[in-house]
């Protein structure tokens, strides 16, 4: 509007401030687009709506909140208003087709040369350039007396301009201006929004891509090329930045630069950048371990989603080293895996029980006087399982969990009965256990399921203090098994010697059962009937051989060996006193 009212003065070789005072218009109410003075501006100039309209939406509207309205979208009022007024000499010049009336008059200031993100004349492929600076909008708006003072320098080429390709970036902006055409994904943001976006993003792409073919390309284009493919394209250029800051100090800052700058401060009250936002904190909280609590991108963190070997470490209060042993030892993280510890992140849900009992972690000494055991217990339970180290000695000494010995002591202690300090009938837990031959393991949970009653005696504390009757622990103890060992089962058939039925064990060829035994408090190898059984009807021996045929060994081994058979093979040794049933089936009759 103020362009059309500035030609309008121009045309009589007058400034647009005495063109609206011969008009009875005021100036400074045309410049505040004041609704009664744009009707009246209307109504002299003889406009009628449609392109009272299109007027209208190439002019500044000032909105509430430092905003103006422009081409029917919201910008930011810096976006299109600055002291440095451009535009293109060579349309300028284009404007002028009769020397009849003043160039003034003539030339059209194009409302989209002040946006801030719009750099070239599409028509003449050159770049704007500044035409006047002037503080005061005032004067800097009257066009008619600007364009007066410049258009001798305008006509005669005095003013320089440089020659520039035109990219796609500027064929986006150029229709989303002119018409409002836009066929990307940027459609579905204000022009000033994804302009801006595709110059910040294009800058720090830039930065860290060191290629000539993006070295040579203008920042709009690079994020232009990125922007208007959609989210998932801008998800991984915003990856890609953030591995590029790879630093052990590096945060977001520092691997978005400006582009995080504007996020998180100038345009944080923007909602319009919501979108944008969203795509960065969600690549942000991937990337960094962020505690919970911590603001990111205007949104406050409620549950970490990340830890870093960083973060693991001073939650827990361990060193660094010993913290990445224990996430490496526990598969959290990967052994090879040569990030710094601020940069080698792992999922927090999964790490939370690991960095639990990390925390619980304490030295032998710490552990037994926790549980109230003298050393002889705490190795016997040691020893029998009960309690197993929660690390590797090799990652930290710190390596028993409390957790361990509460839970034994709750199962030992559910309901223990009050026993005097000189009652004798009653024997601690690990010494009765011993004495009746009982697992520790077997005997903690005929407590938990009550077949054992417990006592607590007076004066002593934790795993020291639990006592049981003698009598209740000794019907705990196994029987003895029943059936032979395999030492025994070979002495029976002739084996017990040279080592043969061992062999065939240990080459998996017979069947056989383990059992504990009570008395040795160790698990042996036993031959069941039925493990017997499977055997005679695979093998036989020279003992059972030489009894069957009523012969004596020697004349049995040498009938066997004239018969062409000589044994069992295991591996590379053959078994002289043991064959297949089949093989001397097919030489013997054994009924």
């Amino acid at each position: 509007m103020l362009s059309l009212v500035a030609r309008a003065a121009g045309r009589r070789d007058l400034s647009t401030t005495s063109f609206c005072a011969e008009l009875g218009l005021s100036y400074k109410q045309l410049l505040a687009h004041d609704p009664a003075q744009i009707s009246r501006l209307v109504e002299l100039l003889g406009l009628d709506q449609e392109t009272r309209e299109e007027v209208q939406s190439w002019s500044l509207v000032p909105l509430p909140g430092v905003k103006v309205s422009f081409r029917n979208e919201t910008y930011v009022s810096r976006t299109l208003m600055n002291p440095v007024v451009r535009g293109c000499p060579a349309c300028l010049r284009d404007n002028v087709m009769t020397t009849e009336l003043p160039p003034a008059g003539q030339m059209v200031m194009q409302s989209q040369w002040q946006v801030k993100y719009v750099h070239k004349c599409l028509l003449h492929k050159k770049e704007l350039v500044p035409l006047w600076e002037i503080s005061n909008p005032r004067h800097r708006f009257d066009h008619a007396a600007r364009l007066r003072e410049l258009s001798d320098d305008i006509l005669n080429g005095r003013l320089s301009q440089c020659d520039t390709p035109i990219t796609d970036y500027d064929i986006w902006l150029g229709e989303r201006l002119d018409y409002g055409k836009d066929s990307t994904w940027l459609a579905n943001h204000d022009t000033e929004i994804a302009a801006n976006f595709c110059t910040l993003l294009g800058a720090e792409l830039k930065r860290v891509d060191a290629t000539l073919e993006l070295k040579n390309t203008e920042v709009s284009l690079v994020g232009f090329n990125v922007a208007k493919q959609g989210p998932e394209a801008i998800l991984n250029a915003l990856k890609l930045l953030a591995s590029a800051a790879d630093g052990p100090q590096d945060r977001p800052k520092k691997a978005y630069g400006e582009l995080y700058t504007w996020l998180s401060q100038y345009g944080i009250a923007d909602q319009r950048w919501d979108a944008f936002r969203d795509l960065m904190r969600e690549v942000i909280l991937e990337t960094w371990a962020i505690p919970e609590g911590e603001a990111v991108l205007g949104n406050v963190l409620q549950t970490r989603r990340l830890h870093s070997v960083d973060s693991a470490a001073s939650e827990i209060g361990r060193s660094n080293k010993v913290t990445r042993q224990i996430l490496t030892h526990k598969n959290i993280i990967s052994a090879d895996d040569t990030r710094s510890d601020k940069r080698l992140t792992f999922n927090a849900d999964c790490a939370a029980p690991v960095l639990s009992k990390a925390k619980r972690l304490v030295m032998t000494k710490e552990m037994m006087t926790h549980l109230g055991a003298t050393p002889s217990q705490f190795e016997t339970l040691i020893k029998q399982r009960v309690l197993a180290r929660a690390l590797p000695a090799t990652i930290s000494k710190l390596h028993w969990d409390t957790a361990d010995a509460d839970a034994l002591l709750k199962t030992l202690l559910a309901n223990p009965m009050s026993v005097n300090f000189d009652d004798s009938t009653w024997v601690a837990f690990g010494v009765a256990a011993g004495r009746a031959r009982v697992d520790l393991s077997k005997a903690i949970r005929a407590v938990d399921d009550g077949t054992l009653r417990v006592g607590l005696r007076a004066g002593k504390f934790g795993y020291a203090a639990i006592v049981v009757k003698q009598a209740e622990m000794d019907t705990l103890r196994p029987e003895k098994p029943q059936y032979p060992t395999l030492a025994q089962f070979g002495l029976t058939i002739g084996l017990q010697k040279d080592g043969a039925l061992q062999a065939l064990f240990e080459a998996g060829k017979i069947q056989t059962t383990s059992f504990f035994n009570p008395e040795t408090l160790k698990t042996g190898i036993y031959c069941t009937d039925e493990d017997q059984a499977a055997f005679h009807a695979q093998f036989t021996t020279l003992k059972l051989l030489s009894k069957l045929c009523q012969k004596d060994n020697r004349s049995m081994a040498r009938e066997l060996r004239s018969l062409g058979v000589t044994g069992v093979e295991v591996g590379d040794r053959v078994l002289t006193k043991v064959f297949w049933k089949k093989d001397i089936e097919r030489v013997l009759r054994l009924d």
